[in-house]
């Protein structure tokens, strides 16, 4: 490799990253590319499906989010997928009260994942539910700006 010249990484949290940041510019073709490499790179990693979801959501294809949320679903009969991974696919298909029910088990199971959710391109329904922002103020964070304002 020429000097100055870094290897690019190809591992899931930097798909999430790059996607996250494509999308958060309104380039969802190029987000959902992104994500769509790192889907076959991953062999469709949970974190990625979840985000796959939500950026369906934000292009208007509901029936194809909904199609991979039941692949997620799938996967998480099989094998482990965290808790707030859920959450965040449930809410992007506005199912409220089952993505709460998840981030709030999440936080009881000490699911590490959760304090991660500061990040900028949440589902939509964590900025309109206060119960999220609600669990990462129980964690000692103060909820990011994709959240609900706090009571």
């Amino acid at each position: 490799m020429p000097a100055g010249r870094r290897a690019r990484p190809e591992g899931v949290d930097w798909r999430l990253r790059r996607c996250r940041s494509t999308g958060r510019r309104g380039r969802y073709d190029d987000a959902l590319a992104e994500n769509e490499r790192g889907l076959l790179a991953s062999q469709r990693h949970g974190f990625l499906l979840s985000q796959r979801i939500e950026l369906e959501v934000r292009v208007g294809r509901q029936a194809s989010a909904l199609k991979v949320y039941e692949e997620l679903h799938e996967q998480s009969r099989m094998r482990h997928v965290p808790q707030t991974v859920l959450a965040s696919a449930l809410a992007s298909i506005d199912r409220v009260e089952e993505a709460v029910e998840c981030f709030e088990r999440a936080y009881r199971e000490h699911d590490s994942i959760v304090n991660w959710n500061n990040w900028a391109c949440l589902p939509i329904a964590f900025s309109r539910d206060a119960r999220f922002p609600a669990v990462m103020k129980r964690i000692g964070l103060k909820p990011g700006r994709s959240f609900a304002a706090p009571d």
